[in-house]
């Protein structure tokens, strides 16, 4: 520096030398400075600060020294004794710190910065460098399953102005020649199967990015296997002053060149792996989903993505085009909501493909329970119950159509209830597991007496909000409780003992007194989750049997 920039820029809040015309006209490459206050921050751990600078200008350029005592007091510039162009800046501190405290601290901060960066110590010296692939890529047997490795693999982001890598797990045979990659399986090795076997010393790291080789955000993005260490570096990049996450504009999530490169790489891992050929290719595309869920729309036009039966066939499509039918079908079976029989469900859907006749599209239990989140919501988040069939003695084929054509009670929240005759298949209530996320849909069966008067409760309500003598917060937490204990065991006391509070403020032809439930003994079938709890939904239906306005 000359003393021209010095005093015009170098000590002025707010000015930056390297956005001056004056730099902008001889330089060729994007600068990281953006605000002018990089400078002045040294005064925040600092009272004394020498810098000794020569500037490039040629033979008639001299060397200076300023002495500085805070960003508002006298400055002192004296001649300097630098005989090479550059600038060196030293700082007394006013606490001491450690040397192995600034290394952790460089690391951390300078995890991309293209320049070596050089530690002394009194007794040790440390030179920091910029982190690459090769830091972090691994390939180590899996202790788990025999003749097969577990791999982290670097992808270069290929993008101008963007350095850096994409990485993913993958899971494979010990022989190439399988190309039986699995990159759907992350989380298990990330919860399960490292702490499972201690020997394990590989780690999966974190997202980061950086802006210019300086560390802005760690760890931070969707909690999906989409993990990116990158350094961005475009002219269009732009970070803020906050100190609380260091926000940024364009960087990372949602980064169209970001997504593309994405893209690109797993088009060619569905393009060569063998799990997304054949007729199983829909499984894996859904646990691909599952972990890659921020790539949206590309998962809604691949093709293959989704099972339905048709006519006793397995079809393969992408969801985008079972949107539009009118109609799909599901024919679902009770199972253990915590820890389903997969082998089980699976070879049922095989074997009830025969029994679906017709050509409305049907989607299994196991389908539905492999399905990806975003697919449910495309694929019911429009649509509700129209009616429902009895397969066999054990399953229900569940007709999914527009919601204008369900009976339903929809407060547009789209965790719905909805009613339908479903025979001795289920109890009063079963969750369907198709809406999207935790908002829950649940099929109330008016073939039971506690079905039905449910319904006629919550349809009294929605007609009649200013005769019904019920808190509107009241009914939103019987619907609430109603979506819950479909699901959840323990939540049927908690049901019992509600409506024993709801009973009292209903009106008169709402109350059936003497026959309405209030036990808990009564909502045991309310949660029933396996046929053989149908000994207690007959036993529901003989207490209210001899009720008229019930049957």
């Amino acid at each position: 520096m000359d003393e021209n920039i010095v005093t015009s820029y170098l000590l002025q809040v707010g000015r930056s030398y390297y956005t001056s015309p004056t730099f902008l006209r001889a330089a060729h490459f994007t600068p990281t400075s953006q605000f002018g206050v990089g400078f002045l921050s040294v005064f925040a751990a600092s009272d004394e600060v020498v810098v000794d600078t020569l500037s490039f200008a040629g033979q008639a350029a001299e060397p200076l020294r300023l002495t500085l005592t805070g960003p508002r007091n006298y400055l002192l510039v004296d001649k300097g004794s630098r005989t090479t162009p550059g600038t060196t800046v030293s700082v007394r501190l006013r606490d001491r710190i450690e040397v192995a405290d600034v290394v952790t601290s460089l690391r951390q901060w300078c995890r991309r910065v293209e320049f070596p960066i050089e530690v002394r110590g009194d007794e040790a010296r440390v030179t920091i460098i910029a982190e690459t692939a090769s830091d972090f890529t691994f390939s180590e047997v899996d202790h788990s399953s025999q003749g097969k490795l577990i791999e982290l693999k670097a992808f270069d982001v290929d993008r101008p102005g963007i350095d850096g890598e994409l990485y993913v797990l993958a899971i494979r045979s010990e022989d190439p020649s399988k190309n039986d990659e699995d990159w759907a399986r992350m989380n298990w090795y990330k919860y399960s199967y490292t702490p499972s076997y201690p020997q394990t010393v590989n780690r999966v790291p974190a997202s980061v990015s950086c802006f210019h080789g300086i560390t802005l955000t760690e760890g931070e993005g969707s909690a999906d296997a989409m993990i990116a260490r990158l350094d961005y570096r475009r002219s269009s990049d732009r970070v803020t002053l906050a100190r609380s996450g260091r926000l940024r504009q364009g960087l990372h999530n949602g980064d169209a060149e970001l997504r593309s490169r994405w893209v690109e790489v797993l088009d060619e891992h569905l393009r060569l792996t063998s799990l997304a050929t054949g007729e199983d290719r829909w499984d894996y595309v859904q646990r691909l989903i599952d972990r890659y869920e921020s790539l949206g729309d590309y998962w809604t036009t691949l093709p293959r993505a989704v099972r339905f039966f048709c006519e006793g066939t397995a079809i393969q499509v992408s969801a985008a085009e079972a949107t539009p039918w009118d109609t799909i079908t599901l024919l679902w079976e009770d199972y253990n909501t915590y820890k389903p029989d997969w082998d089980h469900l699976k070879a049922t859907a095989a074997e009830l493909k025969g029994q679906l006749s017709g050509v409305v599209p049907t989607l299994s239990t196991y389908d539905v329970l492999v399905m990806s989140e975003l697919h449910k919501e495309m694929l019911f988040g429009n649509r509700g119950v129209e009616r429902v069939e009895l397969v066999g003695n054990d399953y229900l084929r569940i007709f999914w159509g527009p919601r204008d054509r369900c009976d339903c009670i929809d407060e547009g929240d789209r965790q719905g209830l909805f009613f339908a005759n479903a025979g001795t298949a289920v109890g009063v209530a079963c969750g369907l597991h198709v809406t999207y996320r935790h908002k829950k849909a649940v099929l109330v069966n008016t073939s039971t007496p506690l079905g039905l008067w449910l319904k006629l409760i919550l349809n009294y309500a929605a007609q009649n909000p200013r005769q019904l003598a019920v808190r509107p917060e009241l009914l939103a937490r019987l619907k609430e409780l109603l979506i819950q204990a479909a699901t959840y065991i323990s939540l049927v006391d908690d049901f019992a003992k509600f409506v024993d509070r709801l009973v009292p403020l209903l009106p008169a032809e709402l109350r059936f007194e003497g026959t309405c439930p209030s036990t808990s003994e009564d909502f045991g079938v309310f949660t029933a989750r396996r046929m053989e709890s149908i000994q207690m939904q007959r036993k529901m239906t003989e207490r209210f049997k001899h009720r008229p306005e019930l049957q």
